[in-house]
């Protein structure tokens, strides 16, 4: 009797399922174009923008407008509800930014959030949606000469050169005629690495420009990934500023160089080493998890200093598992990164392992065994001249 009222139960869950995936009206890709807009701020003024709800999915949907940020009060929409039908590929919206008699300088931002709903004449079905927004920036300039400086480095791949421009942003009311500046790049200790200039440009109010600093010492800047910092001595006519930031180039990178055990025992937790490689100029503290048919066995975590190779130990059970070749993946996880490599092992009845004695690297092994073979070799080098000699006497 239960089986029977256990079985009516799945089937009821599956057919419930089947309508509610068969109702839903997936708007995720109602989008917005040009996602963002800049604009001068301009006393007791209207400013009409045109935008675009951008229907990929062609579904009727509502899109609600809403204002948000310190713009909202400027915000002003011609209509706080547009009908966008199946048939539309692109639906025209517009706002309007009624300007004040006066703001506070500087970049002041906001925007318009566009929600989906679902029509009256669809309400029998469910929505999942993500709500859409456009960016708005109003730039009010400074009453005299004020730059906002900025350090752009481009990421480029290893072996290329660095590509480092120092932008001046002229947000003030009057043209500057001289802005340039010098760049310091250090490494991660604060050791100096090169001194770059840049050459010296002029800009009218309200206009954004960039220089090109380049090395005072070498004709093209190099640099591998990693992590730097940078300080620019900054000026435009008679202002000086000084900012201190940092960059990255690339991403962080762990390597597994070595998967060092590639035999298992059944039927018992193995010892897992492999040799791992810190590609990258700081310390990277790495967690990580050994995976192998279906199942997950986390690590230790452990750091790598900068561009330290170490050999690390994970630990694995085989109970259950038949002997074979199997598939190892070893996943490491440093900061936001994840790194996953797989390795082929295999599983045996009879593991006989040597048992290396606690703290002796895997390179000492080697040297060991190196230096056996050559002991070898020259015992058997020595029998020989003696042989030889004797041969000779007789």
């Amino acid at each position: 009797m239960r089986t029977k009222i256990k079985t009516k139960s799945i089937a009821l869950c599956l057919i419930i399922s089947f309508m509610l995936f068969n109702s839903i009206v997936l708007v995720s890709a109602l989008g917005v174009s040009p996602v963002s807009k800049t604009v001068d701020f301009e006393p007791n003024t209207d400013v009409e923008l045109t935008f675009n709800i951008i229907n990929s999915q062609r579904n009727n949907v509502n899109a609600i407008l809403t204002g948000f940020g310190e713009l909202s009060d400027m915000i002003f929409l011609e209509e706080k509800t547009v009908a966008v039908k199946a048939s539309d590929d692109r639906k025209p919206f517009r706002v309007i930014l009624r300007f004040p008699s006066e703001m506070e300088p500087g970049i002041h931002k906001g925007g318009v959030e566009i929600t989906p709903e679902i029509p009256e004449t669809e309400k029998n079905m469910f929505l999942a949606y993500v709500a859409q927004s456009l960016t708005l920036s109003v730039r009010v300039p400074y009453p005299s000469k004020y730059t906002i400086i900025t350090l752009t480095v481009l990421d480029v791949d290893e072996g290329i050169p660095l590509p480092v421009y120092v932008e001046f942003d002229n947000l003030g009311s009057e043209d500057i005629l001289k802005a340039g500046a010098q760049v310091e790049l250090y490494n991660p200790d604060d050791v100096l690495i090169d001194t770059l200039t840049a050459p010296e440009i002029s800009l009218e109010k309200n206009t954004l420009g960039k220089t090109q600093a380049k090395s005072d010492t070498k004709p093209e800047l190099y640099l591998t990934r990693g992590f730097y910092k940078a300080v620019v001595n900054a000026y435009y006519d008679d202002v000086e500023k000084r900012i201190d930031t940092n960059f990255t180039l690339g991403i962080p990178k762990v390597r597994i160089r070595e998967l060092v055990t590639r035999t298992l025992g059944v039927d018992q937790v193995n010892k897992i080493m492999f040799l791992a490689y810190n590609d990258w100029n700081t310390e990277l503290s790495v967690q990580g998890n050994v995976t192998m048919a279906g199942r997950h066995e986390a690590m230790p975590i452990f750091e790598l200093e900068a561009d330290q190779e170490k050999e690390i130990t994970a630990f694995f059970d085989t109970t259950g598992l038949e002997p074979g070749q199997y598939n190892m993946s070893i996943t490491l996880k440093y900061g936001k990164y994840t790194r996953t490599e797989t390795f082929g092992v295999e599983i045996v009845k009879d593991l006989k392992l040597i048992e290396r004695a606690p703290g002796i690297p895997l390179v000492a092994y080697i040297l060991i065994i190196v230096l056996i073979i050559i002991i070898v070799i020259v015992a058997i080098i020595l029998v020989k001249r003696r042989k030889t000699s004797g041969e000779r006497k007789l």
